[in-house]
């Protein structure tokens, strides 16, 4: 976007080759970087102002492609996860998975929902890998040597972000998070929502950090995912209000309560009105940030 496009037409003496031109930038580009379809035209249509008028392109032609089936457990587990985030029954394994309508957030809910199934991904070798196929000989088994998630307690080092933020609050900071304020159709069951939020947490170790300083320096650690949390630090808090005035003090209390030392880096209000119920969720920005909000929110919901 932004760039102009130049218009270099086509003569009889010298066609454009569009298989050629996208050989050559198969091996000039990243895969994700490579167009899924060239359309030769013999001139780019122009309006007055001498802008490209881009109604006037024709729609791109995508060559027709046979679906591959899966050929062994991974493939077929991963396949399955594709079809249902990208909302598709018509994949197969050598579709690429930006070109079937993924984006960078979606990736991430690959990853997740592979973990759940037993398959460890990263982000980079989605993008550089977008097929199931050259995905599937890449992907380890959760269970395999050094395929596994750090041990619960054990000290993880900070994230270029985390470290800028405790450059800023070398003290540490509670109070620095972002919320998401709900409105629920109809009643919910405080039960069932305790244990989404507990399956949440299960699921995202950031969602379970703690913030320790050894030495001058900060490090974080994740609590078990069993652990019981004791009243104090209970992430699920459920009030019945009486006026808006009352859900304003409700969500600041809320807002100001998490606890990056001692935990939780997240809590979740659950607000009975006489109008309306609305659930809050507040977490520290340590531990979400805009790109994740979409993950958990579809999850929890």
């Amino acid at each position: 976007g932004g760039g102009e496009i130049a218009d270099a037409s086509a003569t009889a003496a010298h066609t454009p080759d569009a298989a050629h031109l996208q050989r050559e930038l198969e091996q000039k580009l990243p895969g994700y970087m490579v167009p899924s379809s060239v359309t030769v035209l013999a001139r780019l249509p122009w309006m007055p102002n001498g802008k490209l008028d881009r109604a006037a392109l024709p729609a791109p032609r995508a060559e027709a492609r046979e679906r591959v089936a899966p050929a062994n457990e991974v493939e077929s587990a991963l396949l399955s996860i594709w079809s249902a985030v990208l909302g598709r029954d018509d994949l197969g394994v050598t579709e690429n998975f930006f070109e079937a309508g993924g984006d960078s957030i979606q990736s991430l809910q690959i990853i997740a929902r592979a973990r759940e199934a037993g398959w460890r991904l990263t982000p980079r070798q989605i993008f550089e890998h977008p097929t199931v196929a050259a995905l599937a000989q890449r992907a380890q088994r959760l269970d395999a040597p050094g395929a596994h998630a750090p041990d619960d307690g054990a000290a993880l080092g900070l994230t270029p972000i985390q470290r800028l933020f405790f450059e800023r609050y070398p003290h540490g900071e509670s109070h620095w998070n972002q919320a998401v304020l709900l409105k629920v159709k109809g009643r919910l069951v405080p039960e069932a929502l305790e244990r989404a939020v507990a399956a949440l947490g299960a699921r995202h170790d950031a969602l379970r950090l703690r913030f320790v300083q050894e030495a001058g320096a900060w490090q974080q650690v994740a609590d078990a995912a069993h652990t019981s949390p004791t009243p104090q630090t209970a992430v699920v808090r459920h009030e019945t209000l009486g006026s808006l005035a009352d859900l304003k003090a409700a969500c600041e209390r809320i807002q100001s309560s998490l606890d990056i030392v001692q935990g939780p880096v997240w809590r979740v209000g659950h607000f009975e009105t006489p109008d309306e119920t609305r659930v809050l969720i507040a977490i520290h920005h340590l531990s979400v940030d805009g790109v994740s909000w979409r993950v958990l929110l579809e999850e929890l919901q």
